[in-house]
């Protein structure tokens, strides 16, 4: 039977002196199998936290923390993956799912403009599914995986908002131009555009962040 791979998030505040010990108390599950990896969140710690966490990072590639560096590199990443995801989808999109995702794309305006979050999210979720699901390539959904948990888990610390930005309606519409005409030069922009404000307004939390309230949530999908 397989043995389940988990992803362990440590909320950590001032724990310098106690860290260490919190790492080595999964040495036991990772030995058995069970860990893919441990996330340390510092919570804005005014003691060497964050210096411990790097430095177990540096002796143990399977313990990371959120950076700048990471933060940055994590988004510059994935645009280019999104955007190849999305080119490929395009080349196996019908007629019928353009229509579709230009009827989503309106759908998504009206919920906004009645105020249903619920909706809209709801219909966004859609929109992206229709958008990249085509991708069949085994290869880039393997990497787009492993990518995606940072994503899901920086969004989740610091972009937690659904952006409604115009800038952001503007870029889903001339994204869906793009994939409709197969374009790989315009799609690629306006994707690159698209996350890489996404990263910018992230890192600007992650810069603001004080002390971090973490809970345990089944959505990371990690």
């Amino acid at each position: 039977m397989t043995k389940p791979l988990l992803s362990v998030i440590v909320p950590a505040l001032d724990a310098a002196a106690q860290l260490p010990a919190s790492l080595a108390a999964l040495d036991e599950a990772r030995r058995a199998g069970l860990l893919r990896e441990v996330l340390v969140v510092d919570g804005g710690s005014s003691d060497a936290t964050a210096e411990v966490a790097a430095r177990a990072g540096a002796r143990d590639r399977m313990v990371a923390m959120p950076t700048e560096d990471l933060i940055r590199e994590t988004f510059e990443v994935w645009w280019i993956l999104d955007a190849g995801r999305t080119y490929l989808a395009s080349l196996q999109a019908t007629p019928e799912e353009h229509k579709r995702l230009y009827e989503l794309l309106d759908e998504i305006d009206a919920s906004q403009s009645k105020g249903d979050e619920a909706g809209r999210a709801k219909l966004m979720e859609e929109f992206h599914q229709l958008l990249y699901g085509g991708c069949k390539n085994e290869q880039l959904l393997r990497i787009l995986h492993e990518y995606g948990k940072y994503i899901r888990w920086f969004k989740e610390l610091y972009f937690k908002r659904l952006d409604k930005s115009e800038a952001s309606r503007m870029e889903h519409r001339q994204m869906v131009d793009h994939y409709v005409n197969k374009d790989l030069l315009g799609l690629t922009a306006v994707i690159r555009k698209h996350i890489l404000r996404q990263r910018d307004e992230t890192m600007e939390h992650f810069a603001t962040a004080g002390a971090l309230v973490i809970e345990a949530k089944n959505n990371f999908g990690i």
